[in-house]
């Protein structure tokens, strides 16, 4: 049976994607709990969805970028 195409990603990597959050963790958050009043909840659960997928994708693609770093760049994203 051939692989579908998973890379290997290094033990950093690996914890960085287990720090992510889920949609869940992130709608639990006061700033989205807040702004759900207000917008559309499917629209922001899109939106969390795919910001994930890009933050995904990039510790993907980010070889050696140190979890530090990483934390504070997921920090700076999520502030906004």
């Amino acid at each position: 049976m051939e692989a579908r195409g998973k890379k290997t990603v290094s033990a950093e990597q690996a914890e960085l994607l287990r720090q992510i959050p889920s949609v869940d963790e992130l709608l639990a958050q006061e700033r989205l709990a807040s702004l759900s009043k207000r917008v559309d909840r499917n629209l922001i659960v899109e939106v969390a969805r795919a910001v994930l997928a890009d933050l995904r994708a990039r510790i993907a693609e980010w070889k050696n970028l140190s979890p530090r770093k990483w934390r504070r760049f997921f920090r700076a994203r999520c502030s906004r």
